[in-house]
């Protein structure tokens, strides 16, 4: 993982910066990465809550 990560109590918290497109693809790569994960170990990630957090 190249975005920051925290693991708690059966959540996932992954998070970055977008500053630019090469950060985008970061965050992106990370989130597939993730979805790989969870594949392999027979879990899944609740789409209901995903969160997008834009900043004004």
């Amino acid at each position: 993982m190249k975005s920051h990560i925290r693991l708690f109590g059966g959540a996932c918290l992954l998070c970055r910066t977008i500053n630019s497109n090469k950060d985008n693809r970061i965050l992106q790569e990370d989130i597939d990465n993730l979805e790989i994960w969870a594949h392999d170990w027979g879990m899944r990630f609740n789409s209901n809550k995903c969160y997008l957090l834009k900043s004004k």
